[in-house]
């Protein structure tokens, strides 16, 4: 499925690589590249995921997705507090319907109906299969938790706060690099009925297999600064998503180890070959097709080995350039932020080579390497 999505369909390829470059800029085209390919994988898991709940068991299920800090909802449990359960599009949010498991309420999930009125069905069906999950459209989560507050019956509400946002419900700020819109239903809803706003962390730890960290980060909605809430949600979701990116470095070397044990195993198949046919246990016909085939075995190791190793050299090059030219641009940076006005205008207008405008971007050739140069650090 994996292959057939990436390679043949390449479902929204370019947009992805494109939001990729933009987000992580300090990433190399190789690093983009492994991260294309493992949010391909990720998602081809996720779709596949979505519908195991038709015949996953349900103890099965919550082994699957498992809970690191329950005592989080059972606190709310304890002081009879409504709350509102946060999170992006990350790890498995399909999962999340059996949040009401977990806390011992009901658990109103957003719900945005399917275009497709068969998969709209399924997924309905799938997504309240769980005791105590009530699917609610957006537009009537309000009423729906003004019912539950006129009966005095405790619950929590799931939003999914990084999907487009409608018109007239969206907050605007800068998300990994780039400008973004968010949903901030959650800031509004959690005002309004009181709500504590809890962040849901998923992390996969392997495939089919998730666990889940709890991070209350108020107390109450109400009353707080405007965006304070929908703004710590960003920050989260940030950090998750930083935090989560494979580590390029750590992942070489470990293969590098990996490439040697493999390498020692098979110089001491060689030595165990060797004897047998000095103990006359194989012939000398076996015992040289034997070894001709460790042979080519240890050499293919070998030349990937080195070339592993010339990666991780490459790649510590690479990295330890850009921190000295990361260095070198907060320099530069200190001693503009110290200039007057007029000092900054004349100093960019001698910066500014070229500005090339286009319908969707705008390009600013520098000579940068001149005010590295010449500027007094």
């Amino acid at each position: 499925m994996y292959y057939v999505g990436f390679y043949v369909i390449r479902y929204r390829k370019k947009a992805i690589y494109t939001n990729l470059k933009c987000a992580f800029p300090e990433k190399t085209k190789e690093e983009i590249d492994r991260l294309a390919k493992k949010f391909f994988s990720h998602l081809c898991d996720v779709m596949v995921e979505s519908f195991k709940p038709l015949t996953l068991p349900t103890d099965e299920l919550l082994k699957r997705f498992h809970f690191t800090n329950p005592e989080v909802m059972e606190e709310f449990t304890g002081n009879q507090r409504n709350y509102a359960v946060v999170s992006g599009h990350y790890g498995n949010w399909e999962w999340n319907t059996i949040l009401s498991l977990y806390a011992k309420r009901d658990a109103i999930i957003i719900y945005r109906p399917l275009s497709n009125k068969n998969m709209d069905l399924l997924f309905k069906k799938i997504r309240s299969r769980y005791d105590g999950t009530r699917l609610t459209a957006m537009e009537h989560v309000y009423r729906a938790a003004l019912e539950y507050k006129a009966a005095r019956r405790p619950f929590l509400i799931y939003f999914i706060a990084d999907q487009r946002p409608p018109r007239n419900n969206k907050f605007w700020t800068t998300f990994l690099h780039q400008p973004t819109s968010f949903f901030n239903g959650t800031e509004k809803l959690s005002n309004k009925l009181d709500l504590a706003v809890v962040f849901m962390h998923i992390e996969k730890t392997k495939r089919g297999h998730y666990e889940v960290t709890l991070k209350k980060l108020f107390n109450s909605g109400t009353g707080l600064p405007e965006n304070t809430v929908t703004l710590a949600f960003v920050d989260e979701l940030e950090k998750e998503i930083k935090n989560g990116l494979p580590d390029d470095l750590g992942e070489k070397e470990k293969r590098l180890k990996e490439l040697e044990a493999d390498i020692n195993n098979l110089i001491k198949e060689k030595e165990r070959v060797v004897t047998m046919f000095q103990k006359g246990l194989i012939d000398e016909l076996s015992a040289e097709k034997r070894l001709k085939e460790i042979n080519v075995r240890e050499n293919t190791l070998i030349q990937l080995q080195q070339s592993l190793y010339n990666e991780i050299n490459a790649f510590k090059v690479n990295r330890r350039e850009l921190s000295e030219i990361r260095d070198i641009a907060n320099r530069v940076i200190n001693v503009i932020d110290r200039l007057e006005f007029k000092d900054k205008y004349e100093l960019v207008r001698s910066l500014v080579e070229e500005v090339i405008i286009t319908n969707e971007t705008v390009i600013i050739k520098a000579k940068i390497p001149s005010l590295v140069q010449n500027v007094d650090m």
